[in-house]
C-alpha cells in the first residue's frame, strides 16, 4: 500500500493573514465558503495524508493540501452543477471510509446543495428508504460499497443520477467522478445562503430502535463549531509538529465533527479508510502522531493488539466520544502515554466529546485532566435536567437532559411528527440521563430508551456493564431488559468471552454479589461468540434484547 510521507515539521501561513481571515473576518465564514477561506490561509499546509495513492487525471498522490481540498471541491462542485444539481438539492454519499466523501460534502455545500452521508454498512433497502425520505435524485458511491450492499441499481429507484468513486471507466450505468472531475473547472464561487437557518446537511440517526430519522443540520448550527475553533486558532500561532489520526468514519457524526474540528485547528490529519488496531499503534510510534480519537470499543481493541508495547508517548490528546469511556480505560492509556520532560512526568490529556447526529457540534467537552464524564457544557447552549415531567431535578439527581442553543438541529426531515416530539417548549429532547456532579459537570448516566424498569427500580446498563468489564474473562458486555411477568422486565447480562477463555454463569453471579446492589444485579447470563454492532461499533440491544428473550424462554419470564 502506498505510504504518505510525512515531514517532521509542516508549514505555517503568515500570521496577521489568519488572523484577518479567521478573527476579524470570522462571522463571515459559511459552510458553502470555509474550505475557501482555510485554503486562503493555510494554502499548502496538509490537511490530509493519506494511507493510499489518490489518482485522478489532475492530481496524484498520497498528501492532500488545503490548496488541493479547493481544488477537489471545486471540481466536484462544477461537475454537479452539469448534472442540473441546484442550491437546496440533496445528493446523497455511501461510500466506505474514504476522502473522497469528505471532497463530495464540501462540494454540495459550496454549490447550496445539500450532502446526505449515509453509513456504508447500509442494505439496499435501507439506503432507498433515505434517499426517497431525503429525495435525494443524485447519489455517489464506490464500486465496493455498490458490490457489497447494493447490487443492483433498480433497489433504489428514486435515484436519477449514479456517481462512482472512480478514475477510470466507470461500471455500467454510473458516471466516473474521476472523468466528470477531469471535464470540471477548478474556478467556483460559494452559493450565497439566505441565512444561517438554511438547512446544509442531513444526518440521519442510527436507527437502532426504530426508523432512522434525518436530523436536519443548519449553516448555523455547523458553523456554530467550526468559527468557534477558527476564531481560537486564528489568534494562537500554528504548530508545526502536531499530526492527528483520524480513524472515525466521517459519514458519522464523531468522526465529523472530529473532521471540522481538526481542520479548523489546521492539524493536518493522517486519514485512514479503515480501523485496525495494530496499523494504528504501528502509525502513531512510527510518525509521532499527538492526537487520536475514537470511541471505547477502539481503544478496547488497541489493548488487545498490544498498546503497551508500543511506544505511545508522542500521544499529547486522547479524544473519545459517541459512547461512554469506563473510568479504567482512561486510566489506563493517560498512563500508556506517560512521558517526561525536564525530568517531570507528564500524562495526556484525555478529553471526552459528547453530542450527537441532532447537534452540529459538541454539547459537552469533559475536563481534560478528570475521570471521564459527559464533561462541561459548551458556551452558547443552555441546558436543563428534567423527570418524566418536565420539572428541574436537583444536583445530583438523574433527569433527562435538554437543550437550547446555536447547535441544535432544525428538525427532523419530512418528519413533522417526530420534529415536534423531539422538543418540549422549545428545548431540545437529548433522551440522555445525566446528573449534575462537581463544579457543574455533566455525569452521564445512561440512554433514556436504555433503562431497565425492574419491579419499580431504574436500572442504568451502562453502570451494569462497565462493572462487568472489569472481569478478566470478559471481553464485552451487554445488559439488556428482557420482558418478567412480575417485575416488568429484568437485567440479563450478554457476555462475549476474551479468547481462549470460558466462565459459568455461576462464576459471575458472585463476582456480582460483591459489587452490585442486589436490586439492580443482572438476573440472568448469557454467552455469545459475537455481538452485533451499529456502524460506530455501539451495541444492537433491540437485536441482543430479542435474542435474550428466545433464548430464556417463557419458564423464566414466569418465574
Amino acid at each position: 500500500m502506498e505510504q504518505a510521507s510525512i515531514p517532521e515539521k509542516r508549514p505555517v501561513p503568515n500570521y496577521w493573514k489568519k488572523f484577518r481571515n479567521l478573527v476579524l473576518q470570522n462571522r463571515s465564514i459559511s459552510s458553502a465558503n470555509f474550505v475557501d477561506r482555510l485554503a486562503e490561509v493555510y494554502e499548502g499546509r496538509p490537511v490530509f495524508y493519506l494511507d493510499r495513492n489518490l489518482e485522478y487525471p489532475f492530481f496524484s498522490g498520497t498528501v492532500v493540501s488545503y490548496r488541493t481540498l479547493s481544488r477537489f471541491t471545486n471540481r466536484i462542485g462544477n461537475a454537479l452543477l452539469e448534472l442540473g444539481v441546484v442550491q437546496g438539492d440533496r445528493v446523497g454519499l455511501v461510500t466506505y471510509n474514504r476522502v473522497e466523501l469528505a471532497f463530495a460534502e464540501f462540494a454540495c455545500m459550496k454549490i447550496g446543495a445539500i450532502p446526505v452521508p449515509l453509513n456504508f454498512m447500509l442494505k439496499a433497502q435501507e439506503i432507498s428508504h433515505q434517499m426517497e425520505n431525503s429525495g435525494a435524485r443524485v447519489l455517489i458511491t464506490d464500486p465496493d460499497v455498490f458490490r457489497d450492499n447494493i447490487r443492483d441499481q433498480g433497489r433504489v429507484p428514486s435515484i436519477e443520477h449514479w456517481i462512482e468513486i472512480t478514475a477510470g471507466a466507470p461500471s455500467p450505468g454510473f458516471l466516473s467522478l474521476g472523468q466528470i472531475m477531469d471535464d470540471a473547472s477548478e474556478t467556483l464561487e460559494p452559493a450565497t445562503l439566505s441565512s444561517p437557518d438554511e438547512p446544509v446537511l442531513i444526518f440521519f440517526t442510527s436507527g437502532t430502535t426504530g426508523v432512522p430519522r434525518g436530523a436536519t443540520l443548519t449553516d448555523g448550527n455547523l458553523m456554530a463549531t467550526v468559527q468557534k475553533y477558527c476564531m481560537l486558532f486564528g489568534i494562537l500561532p500554528t504548530n508545526r509538529r502536531q499530526l492527528a489520526l483520524l480513524v472515525m468514519p466521517v459519514a458519522h457524526t464523531s468522526g465529523h465533527q472530529n473532521l471540522l474540528i481538526l481542520m479548523s485547528m489546521a492539524i493536518p490529519m493522517f486519514f485512514l479508510s479503515r480501523f485496525d488496531a495494530a496499523d494504528v499503534l504501528s502509525r502513531i510510534q512510527k510518525y509521532r502522531a499527538t492526537f487520536f480519537a475514537g470511541i471505547p470499543a477502539m481503544f478496547k481493541m488497541l489493548l488487545r493488539a498490544g498498546a503497551d508495547r508500543h511506544d505511545l508517548t508522542s500521544i499529547q490528546v486522547w479524544g473519545g466520544g459517541a459512547d461512554a469511556f469506563p473510568p479504567e480505560l482512561v486510566r489506563k492509556f493517560r498512563g500508556l502515554a506517560k512521558r517526561r520532560k525536564w525530568g517531570i512526568p507528564i500524562k495526556p490529556m484525555f478529553v471526552h466529546g459528547y453530542g450527537m447526529a441532532e447537534t452540529g457540534g459538541h454539547i459537552c467537552i469533559s475536563p481534560p485532566w478528570g475521570p471521564p464524564c459527559a464533561g462541561w457544557v459548551v458556551p452558547g447552549v443552555q441546558h436543563r435536567i428534567v423527570d418524566p415531567w418536565g420539572k428541574s431535578v436537583g444536583p445530583g439527581e438523574a433527569g433527562e437532559l435538554q437543550i437550547k442553543g446555536p447547535i441544535v438541529m432544525k428538525g427532523y426531515w419530512n418528519d413533522p411528527e417526530k420534529t415536534e416530539y423531539a422538543f418540549q417548549d422549545g428545548w431540545f429532547c437529548t433522551g440522555d440521563v445525566m446528573r449534575m456532579g462537581k463544579w457543574k459537570v455533566l455525569e452521564f448516566v445512561d440512554r433514556q430508551k436504555d433503562i431497565i424498569k425492574c419491579g419499580g427500580y431504574s436500572v442504568y446498563p451502562t453502570e451494569l456493564e462497565h462493572s462487568l468489564a472489569d472481569h478478566p474473562k470478559v471481553e464485552r458486555a451487554v445488559v439488556v431488559g428482557v420482558s418478567h411477568s412480575i417485575k416488568g422486565e429484568m437485567p440479563v447480562a450478554v457476555i462475549k468471552l476474551r479468547q481462549g477463555k470460558q466462565a459459568t454463569e455461576e462464576e459471575f453471579e458472585s463476582w456480582a454479589d460483591e459489587r452490585i446492589a442486589s436490586y439492580k444485579r443482572p438476573r440472568a447470563y448469557l454467552f455469545t461468540d459475537s455481538i452485533p454492532m451499529t456502524f460506530s461499533l455501539k451495541p444492537l440491544r433491540k437485536e441482543l434484547r430479542q435474542w435474550a428473550d428466545e433464548t430464556l424462554g417463557s419458564s423464566w419470564k414466569e418465574a
